[in-house]
């Protein structure tokens, strides 16, 4: 697969002859902060002798309606990966998408992820944000981290209780929390496993002695 396009009609660009600009060195991406690996041409390498470039022209309407060329636009970007690794792959593989917007490049992500396949882009994409750093300059400005990946994972650990059996299922989980508010230390507080862990060392100690 190639890269989605970043305007809709690609029959209003074109190359243009110039001369290379020296790379970012960090992926483009917003929040990315690996080593940059390879160029992605955003609008695709355009047709013709100048295949190459690293600037495109836009085809735009001036006030009177009639086509005029826009001034020449970097449009090669550095970014980790390859063809089919990382974000340089989940831009050739439909999981993300550069969109053009407002004179900046903007980098979008499916709310899908597994719908990469789909040729329909009426379905939601989140908007990351803008490439840090654009195409044609070198150095990205400070980036933010990703959000967090979510909470711990947790085992469980049960113990049965009898029902109203000498009121085990309510007393058990009463001394419990007694020994929470014993044990813990209001600044630090810790989870239920370490005040289990502390409760038992306990019990072993004493019944050592």
């Amino acid at each position: 697969m190639t890269a989605l396009k970043p305007i809709e009609n690609m029959t209003r660009v074109r190359g243009v002859r110039s001369d290379r600009y020296l790379p970012n060195l960090i992926c483009a991406h917003p929040e990315c902060f690996e080593q940059a690996e390879g160029i992605h041409h955003i609008f695709g390498r355009p047709p013709g002798p100048d295949s190459g470039s690293w600037f495109v022209t836009l085809a735009l309407e001036d006030d009177d309606g009639a086509m005029v060329w826009s001034t020449p636009l970097p449009a090669a970007t550095n970014l980790c990966g390859s063809g089919t690794t990382k974000h340089h792959g989940d831009l050739e593989e439909h999981r993300a998408w550069i969109k053009y917007e407002d004179g900046q490049f903007v980098w979008y992500e499916r709310a899908a992820p597994g719908a990469s396949d789909r040729p329909d882009l009426t379905e939601p994409w989140i908007r990351i944000g803008p490439l840090n750093p654009q195409p044609g300059a070198r150095e990205a400005k400070p980036k933010r981290r990703p959000p967090q990946s979510g909470p711990k994972k947790q085992k469980v650990f049960s113990v049965k209780l009898p029902v109203n059996e000498d009121k085990l299922d309510v007393l058990v989980p009463r001394r419990f929390d007694e020994l929470r508010d014993l044990l813990e230390d209001p600044s630090r507080p810790r989870s239920k496993g370490y005040t289990l862990l502390t409760a038992l060392d306990l019990a072993l100690i004493q019944a050592k002695d």
